[in-house]
């Protein structure tokens, strides 16, 4: 049987730059000449392996007129031995009986078979590159397309091609391809195919369920797949499923990489590093390393940037549909929240170093986590880690994980603000305030209430803001927790001042510094000469306004924090200015300029101090001191 290539599919879509590469290894090969022209097409499971193998070669067919040859060599087809050169050989028209019993034997006869042919040969479904290259003829005039959801790294001749999900234009041109009645429904296709997370198999198996139910539309289509996640694994047009297709990668998996597979599906959050695979594993850092790299190679995670992968949402979900009891998922959650809580204070000290004692001190992590070495490297783990952080706090409220609710929710405050994640850090402190309500942990909700009111007071929103500092107020006024009130009362003056209330706002802070003094308390010392400054500019007063500023700029160095410097030298440098002083306000504004560089800084906020939750592990009682965190640059 010289020809023996499947039927070409209709629903072929796309795949333009993959088919010119092809054609451009088949030219330069036959340029070159004495080159077999290889490639190696690779991806997760259901993305359309074999359906581009195929088409290609149909494509090809009048370039090698000779052989046309499709042998699936069955790697993940459960009870099949790999193939060898024999199949190939009774594939090719030899009497079984004239088989060499020996393997090098049967590879030059296969060889010899080939040579001169214009054949074209594709083997699917490989297992590694040490199957196939015993199958590769030596003949210049060959084509080989190999399909694999391996990796075939080995296979240093080949031109690798890593197929990945369709783009969504063509994910729905593929499905109205099988299902043309669907095209007065665009709308409902394209939230299907986005359902499908543009996976060409969920694609092709939901079009032909669809096809098979004439009295349904898209709205009832997509109503039985958003019944659940899992539907999608399981869905069928008649015998074929995303599930079966997952099952076949993950039965090949050694048991230690199919309980690593499992516990990373859980985690919550985008992606992931091998530290935070290592916690939620419970592993060392290396193995975790190790079986990140295996799971990619397998095509069962992706890569979206040097050492972070991600599992697509299918696969996700597949992996969570496996979890056993003894994989221990809970304490694997626990594990991961403990590593992000340290992590992230750890980052934050370095990012904020001058705002360390007024974070949380939290446990150590169990597991291996990285140490930032200097600021800019600390921003850069928080940005990265910032949407598994907020996923990480959400399944924390989800789970009763109070504790560490509490801690991300100050820990992380400084960062979603300088960031501008206002909506971020207001969910993150709405989901603090109701744990430190059920808990009746004042301090928290102490913590929770100022948050939200400086949250809600940088986006304009002051009735909020004024709403949740008054609450704030009161229970610290209640509970004789003085910093707490210091801290309420400077956001009611920043709030009351920049709605225009000028008198009720120097009343406030005039009450802040004085019960600062009376404490001892220079940080807050510091925030009331600062909006007493801006009052002071406000009401067309420089001179008094400058020397309110420097009283806060010999406050801030001398405490060492260099945001509050740049801010003290943003309201001197408005205030020379102001004094028609040029030179001298531009000095400060480079001063502020330098501090916020050095800090990274990129979202200017004009501020309220900030509380710490606690200096302890645990939530603390309202008896221990509130401490405020070092206000942000303007």
């Amino acid at each position: 049987m010289r020809f023996s290539l499947p039927p070409d599919t209709i629903a072929f879509i796309g795949r333009t730059k993959e088919l010119a590469a092809i054609t451009h290894t088949v030219t330069t090969a036959a340029e070159h000449g004495g080159v077999v022209a290889i490639h190696a097409i690779d991806g997760m499971p259901g993305v359309g392996k074999t359906t581009l193998a195929v088409h290609a070669a149909h494509q090809l067919t009048q370039r090698y007129p000779d052989r046309q040859l499709f042998l699936d060599l069955k790697a993940h087809t459960a009870g099949h031995q790999p193939t060898d050169p024999a199949d190939l050989l009774r594939a090719d028209g030899i009497d079984p009986k004239q088989l060499p019993d020996r393997l090098d034997a049967r590879i030059a006869l296969w060889r010899d078979r080939m040579a001169g042919r214009q054949a074209l040969l594709v083997l699917d479904n490989v297992a590694s590159t040490a199957q196939v290259v015993p199958l590769l003829p030596s003949s210049p005039h060959v084509l080989v397309l190999i399909t694999s959801r391996r990796r075939l790294g080995d296979l240093h001749h080949a031109v690798h091609l890593h197929l990945k999900v369709l783009p969504h234009a063509d994910a729905v041109a593929m499905f109205l391809r099988l299902v043309p009645r669907a095209a007065n429904e665009l709308e409902a296709v394209a939230t299907l195919v986005q359902a499908c997370e543009y996976l060409p198999l969920a694609i092709a198996i939901t079009a032909r369920r669809f096809a098979a139910h004439d009295t349904w539309t898209m709205t009832d289509l997509l109503a039985e797949v958003k019944t659940s996640r899992r539907r999608l694994l399981t869905l069928t047009s008649e015998d074929t499923t995303v599930q079966a297709a997952f099952d076949r990668s993950y039965r090949h998996l050694p048991p230690q990489r199919q309980r690593f597979f499992r516990l990373i599906g859980l985690a919550p959050g985008v992606d992931t590093d091998s530290y935070a695979a290592a916690a939620r594993a419970g592993t060392s850092l290396d193995d975790a390393m190790n079986q990140l790299d295996r799971l990619y190679h397998d095509h069962l995670l992706e890569e979206t940037s040097p050492h972070r992968y991600r599992m697509h949402d299918l696969v996700r979900t597949y992996a969570r549909t496996l979890t056993k009891p003894q994989d221990g998922p809970d304490q694997a959650f626990d594990r991961l929240l403990d590593y992000y809580r340290h992590t992230a204070a750890v980052a934050m000290d370095t990012a904020y170093p001058h705002e360390r004692e007024h974070r949380p001190r939290v446990p150590p992590s169990r597991t291996p986590s990285p140490t930032p070495p200097n600021p800019a490297a600390a921003l850069g783990w928080l940005d990265n880690e910032l949407p598994n952080l907020l996923a990480a706090t959400k399944s924390a409220t989800d789970h009763s994980r109070q504790a560490h609710l509490l801690h991300l929710s100050t820990i992380l405050h400084r960062h979603l603000h300088t960031r501008g994640r206002f909506h971020d850090a207001e969910t993150l402190h709405q989901q603090a305030l109701s744990a430190a309500r059920a808990t009746g942990d004042q301090t928290a909700e102490l913590n929770a209430l100022t948050g939200l009111g400086h949250t809600h007071r940088l986006q304009g929103r002051h009735e909020q803001a004024t709403d949740h500092y008054q609450q704030a107020l009161r229970l610290a006024h209640a509970s004789g927790h003085r910093p707490g009130e210091l801290l309420a009362l400077t956001g009611l003056a920043n709030s009351h001042r920049m709605q225009g209330r000028y008198q009720q706002a120097a009343d406030h802070y005039q009450r802040v510094l004085d019960m600062a003094r009376q404490i001892g308390h220079r940080n807050w010392q510091y925030e009331a000469w600062q909006g007493l400054g801006r009052l002071q500019h406000t009401n067309g007063n420089p001179q008094a306004a400058l020397t309110h500023h420097q009283q806060a700029l010999a406050l801030a160095t001398d405490l060492g924090q260099p945001d509050d410097q740049a801010r003290a030298h943003d309201g001197l440098a408005h205030a020379h200015l102001a004094m028609h002083q040029p030179e001298q306000a531009r000095t400060h504004w480079q001063h502020a300029l330098d501090i916020l560089t050095r800090l990274g800084v990129d979202q200017a906020e004009e501020t309220t101090p900030r509380p710490s939750a606690t200096t302890s592990p645990t939530p603390r009682t309202t008896s221990e001191p509130l401490r405020k965190n070092g206000s942000q640059a303007p």
